[in-house]
């Protein structure tokens, strides 16, 4: 142990400074670490996988150098592999007798939890501050899903189907996607000159991951922001318009209350049966290493006033502790205000839980059930079911909650990847075999008994012979057509000019303004150019 404690010392102080020197010049001599020289750097590689001075974990070396032996190797994966079965782990995961002082100490040296920095015990104990040998069975699970490094594309609820259990099944591209922010925010977070030449490339780029193909990530988080913006324009919001309050408003002239409560994340039901597992795991992460905020030091008022001012500034408040400290001195001029401020905001996501999510309550079942806001609630039941989430609550059944969203302008939707959907593709928010609808393109669609969804029909008789199973005739699909062909060619030209016209007088497309303040032709289905 004081070979182990000498290296973590050694990686805490700052490069090249005499007492971090000395202290590898002593791990070396006690010949208790090995140095290697690769590619002109020095690599010190301990005895154990403990992080090395450059705060890396390092593999284990024999007395004559060598590599790590293959059973300790199958002894580590084995370790992983046996925390990886959700369903098998259920029951440990509800183990509630209280951890040991030897439970802890095992807990700390699983190659789960080695190498994973910060984790917080005071948070993986829950508001009872008891830590019980079921709470740190989670936290292992957390962390040995994450050594996996898991496929951007993994799906959460094929790797924890209990989490997933009676959810509507809804998948990602036919939910709505409600922007809580004014259009014109959205449009905001980049350039149109810069975004329309990202457009091209990913456009041109086909099936490719967009990560692949914007590689910068900040880069890639304001391009799918001003997409959304770009969707919701077309989908026949204004700038200046915010959906989810259109929709909150136009509920409550409906008579469905929306309020605004706390409920144990363990009693809410997803809907949608597509969540990123990637991101769910890195949340439930974030909140096990994170640290609880001390209100004793600045009340939660105050706080959210703090918060308000760095957001007015431009500034996230939840990477406090990434930013500039003179931009923040600049918005909070008092050090005793900012070290309080510090204090009581903790540290990565403490406050997952007052970041509310949209949720439907059934007024006859009682059922609550998630409509925005998936992978925080997902992340949060993986680190603690039984705590206690802010929600906003509309209160009716999760299918007329979702059916209304689609009355509102601005409201498109999107698949996993982040993909605006064609507003002419079939809308599924759990529909049974049989039944027939009503887009908001004025199409109508429907769902057969093998449960296969056709559209769009011409009229509801049409595609009431598709339900049962006789058939139906398409709606012409001229206009998409007219209006992509149009979109395709050079700006200005004279067939461009042409089409447009026939468009307009077919009544095809409206004019309208779009982004930049410039004046797109949109399509009555949500299709702009």
């Amino acid at each position: 142990m004081a070979f182990a404690s000498i290296i973590r010392l050694a990686a805490t102080l700052p490069k090249g400074s005499p007492e971090r020197l000395r202290l590898l010049i002593l791990a070396k001599e006690s010949k208790k670490v090995k140095v290697e020289n690769k590619d002109g750097k020095i690599v010190y590689v301990t005895e154990k996988t403990l992080k090395g001075p450059d705060g890396k974990n390092y593999k284990k070396v024999d007395e004559k150098g060598g590599k790590k032996d293959q059973k300790d190797q199958k002894d580590t994966s084995d370790a992983l592999k046996d925390l990886l079965d959700i369903e098998d782990l259920g029951k440990k995961f509800e183990d509630e007798t209280e951890a040991s002082a030897a439970d802890i100490e095992e807990f700390k040296g699983h190659p789960a939890i080695t190498g994973l920095s910060g984790l917080n015990l005071n948070v993986i104990a829950g508001d009872d501050g008891k830590l019980t040998r079921g709470e740190l069975t989670r936290a292992m699970h957390v962390a040995a899903v994450l050594k996996q490094n898991l496929d951007s594309s993994a799906d959460f609820c094929k790797m924890n189907p209990p989490a997933c259990e009676g959810n509507l099944g809804i998948t990602r591209d036919n939910m709505p996607q409600i922007m809580d922010k004014p259009i014109s925010k959205l449009l905001e977070a980049m350039d149109e000159g810069e975004y329309d030449d990202l457009l091209k490339k990913v456009e041109a780029a086909g099936d490719k991951p967009l990560k692949e193909v914007i590689k910068d990530k900040d880069k890639r988080d304001d391009f799918i922001t001003r997409r959304k913006g770009v969707a919701a324009i077309a989908a026949g919001a204004k700038e200046s318009d915010t959906p989810q309050k259109m929709w909150f408003d136009a509920l409550k002239e409906s008579g469905v209350e929306v309020n605004d409560d706390e409920i144990e994340v363990g009693k809410l039901i997803a809907s949608q049966a597509e969540i990123k597992a990637g991101k769910s795991y890195g949340i439930a992460k974030a909140y096990l290493t994170s640290t609880r905020p001390d209100y004793s030091r600045m009340p939660k008022k105050d706080v959210k006033a703090f918060d308000k001012k760095l957001e007015e500034a431009g500034l996230n408040p939840d990477k406090l502790a990434e930013l500039d400290p003179d931009e923040v001195a600049k918005i909070i001029p008092d050090r005793k205000d900012r070290e309080n401020y510090a204090a009581a905001r903790g540290e990565n996501f403490h406050a997952l839980p007052d970041l509310p999510i949209l949720v439907a309550r059934d007024p006859k079942t009682g059922d609550v059930t998630v409509i925005d806001g998936h992978h925080r609630y997902a992340g949060l039941l993986l680190a603690d079911p039984t705590k206690k989430m802010k929600v906003k609550v509309i209160e009716t059944g999760i299918r007329d909650a979702l059916d209304k969203s689609f009355d509102v302008p601005g409201v498109f939707r999107a698949d996993l990847q982040d993909n605006i959907v064609d507003s002419n593709k079939p809308l599924d928010i759990a529909r049974k075999p049989g039944d027939t609808w009503k887009q908001r393109n004025g199409k109508f669609y429907a769902k057969n008994s093998k449960g296969e969804t056709g559209g769009p029909y011409e009229n509801d008789d049409a595609a009431k012979n598709f339900a049962s199973g006789k058939g139906g005739k398409k709606a012409s699909s001229a206009r998409p057509s007219l209006i992509r062909l149009a979109a395709s060619l050079p700006k200005g030209s004279v067939e461009r000019r042409r089409l447009i016209a026939m468009a307009l007088e077919a009544k095809m497309v409206k004019r309208g303004l779009g982004p930049g303040k410039k004046k797109p032709w949109i399509d009555y289905d949500g299709w702009a150019y």
